[in-house]
């Protein structure tokens, strides 16, 4: 962990660079290596013994972002956001109405990503989840003849531990992203733009769209201080009292603003960072109990898989769905009405933290059972964690080649897109695709793809809904005109974290290689009787060709020929 204001005991390990190559290894493999290992020590001091030998290489090593992904060596950090509206969102519906978004981040990281669960730092994750889920059936069974005043627009970042990737690539899209070649549904291009490739351009309904507000939930897992704390900027003081009297009266006691116990604080890393720099005029706040998770011992390690209670992300999901209903009816709703699942809650978070996705109840009744079956079958195939963002792809690549790293997406998209829907029709569907039809019919008379309104296929129907996956890298690089899979930086100042590519030098292995080393004094006598071999085979060589010479000259006299 890195020394920062929030974590002032860091040594900042993670982000040293070391000159071999480390990898953390299957427990499989171990115990493979361990026995060949202990057979060979069993020699005790005499020889063969055993050794290890790392291959692979870091091919961006000593390069910076823009050299390395001119060349090839290294790829963007990253992976897709996802975002649903509790309404619809059509250019006049933004413009005559105000937005609240509510984030949480889909993402964590370790020393190992790839062995990291994020169990901690996804709680907020599953909080937001139920909060959007109790939205919806306030919605529904209670306010259904009551118009919305504001929109809440519900963000699961991915990326979020790289440079804010997922929010600040969201925020700076609908400032500045432009289309110059729309997608033709028709021709099976999507619905989105082709170039810059984007897989929906839903988004750009939100370019000038008054936010009323922002709510980022941060982690909320169990400690030793059971308060909930609010985080601001300094600067915004003047522009957050009403959000904080919104949140302070439906959370009551439990919530502890930053000017109560260090008004120094400032923000914890959260997406209320990127809001704050792209949006200063929205009031912003984060809530989380941050400051907590270093006092966990297993934080961001492979046994980060598990929070204590789930108590502590019910009762934050409680107060901030109360929250967003007071600030989408501009009115504080009765507590009896408000009804968060926290059996909910626990099968989320559930599902964000295991390994076995095909026990996940939510996923197997939400998502679409062709999409859900192409992620059981790839996760089965390759295990990756779907907490680290690893490389960027596009979605279509995504899709194809590391369902897995989408499943967190998915679950959010699916599922709060089908509480959240406008329409559910009878049409039923096993895949997206069974819905185009629905689709294209919907959109016949749309001639700006942003216009596009999306029909999914969730819980077995074809849903008209507002649920969009969006691209996350960081802002300081952009995709290359030339290909959709190449990027260059540019010169705006945002993140451009990269990972190298992997290469091997060692056999092909990327890895360690396990082999039986002879003892010194054997090697030198092999090496000085490879020489003597060689020396004698030299000898004969050249006596032979001597000979032959001789032979030849003989020859030559005998039938008198001579060169001409």
């Amino acid at each position: 962990m890195i020394e920062t204001s929030w974590n002032p005991t860091g040594n900042g390990l993670r982000a040293s660079l070391f000159s071999v190559p480390m990898y953390a290894l299957p427990s499989a493999v171990i115990q493979d290596l361990l026995r060949n290992s202990t057979r060979l020590q069993a020699f005790g001091e005499e020889f063969p013994r055993a050794e290890m030998k790392p291959g692979g290489v870091m091919w961006a090593c000593g390069q910076d972002a823009g050299t390395c992904l001119q060349q090839g060596t290294c790829q963007p950090v990253g992976g897709h956001s996802v975002w649903v509206a509790g309404e619809r969102v059509n250019s006049e519906d933004v413009q005559t109405k105000e937005l609240v978004a509510v984030s949480s981040m889909l993402d964590s990281t370790s020393f190992f990503p790839e062995l990291g669960h994020g169990a901690w730092d996804v709680t907020g994750a599953a909080a937001l989840i139920a909060a959007a889920d109790a939205f919806a059936t306030y919605k529904r069974e209670v306010a259904s003849t009551t118009p919305v005043i504001r929109i809440p627009i519900f963000f699961g970042f991915f990326g979020e531990s790289f440079g804010y990737a997922g929010s600040d690539r969201f925020l700076v899209d609908v400032q500045e992203f432009t289309c110059t070649q729309q997608a033709d549904f028709s021709q099976g291009q999507g619905y989105g733009c082709v170039s810059p490739y984007a897989p929906s351009t839903r988004f750009l309904n939100f370019r000038g769209a008054n936010w009323n507000s922002h709510i980022h939930m941060g982690p909320v897992g169990p400690g030793a201080d059971a308060n909930l704390y609010g985080h601001t900027d300094g600067k915004q003081e003047d522009i957050n009292t009403a959000l904080k009297q919104v949140l302070q009266s439906n959370y009551g006691e439990g919530l502890v603003f930053d000017e109560e116990f260090d008004a120094e604080a400032g923000l914890p890393p959260s997406s209320s960072n990127s809001f704050v720099s792209r949006l200063p005029e929205v009031p912003s706040v984060t809530l989380t109990n941050y400051q907590e998770s270093f006092d966990f011992e297993f934080y961001q390690s492979m046994f980060d898989n598990t929070v204590n209670s789930l108590d502590s992300i019910c009762s934050a999901a409680e107060g901030l769905a109360k929250s967003v209903i007071q600030l989408a009816y501009d009115e504080q709703p009765d507590a009896s009405t408000v009804n968060v699942n926290c059996t909910l809650v626990e099968e989320v978070f559930r599902c964000f933290t295991s390994a076995e996705l095909s026990d996940c109840k939510i996923a197997a009744e939400y998502m679409p059972q062709s999409w859900l079956q192409s992620i059981l079958d790839f996760n089965e195939e390759t295990q990756v964690s779907q907490s680290y963002p690893s490389v960027f792809t596009p979605l279509p690549v995504t899709q194809e080649q590391a369902a897995t790293r989408l499943f967190r997406q998915s679950l959010m998209r699916y599922f709060l897109g089908y509480i959240n829907a406008e329409e559910r029709t009878e049409t039923t569907c096993n895949s997206d695709s069974d819905c185009n039809q629905i689709m294209e019919d919907l959109n016949a008379n749309v001639a700006d793809n942003s216009q596009w309104r999306e029909v999914i296929c969730a819980r077995g129907v074809c849903v008209v809904t507002e649920s969009y996956f969006h691209q996350a890298f960081g802002t300081g690089i952009q995709p290359n005109d030339s290909g959709l899979n190449t990027f260059r930086t540019n010169n705006n100042g945002g993140a451009a974290f990269t990972e190298s590519v992997w290469g091997s030098n060692v056999d092909s292995v990327v890895g360690y290689c396990l082999q039986a080393v002879d003892s010194y004094d054997y090697g030198v006598s092999i090496v000085i009787a490879g020489v003597f071999v060689w020396v004698g085979s030299a000898m004969v060589l050249f006596a032979a060709s001597f000979f032959l010479r001789g032979k030849i000259v003989d020859d030559n006299e005998q039938i008198g020929y001579s060169p001409a």
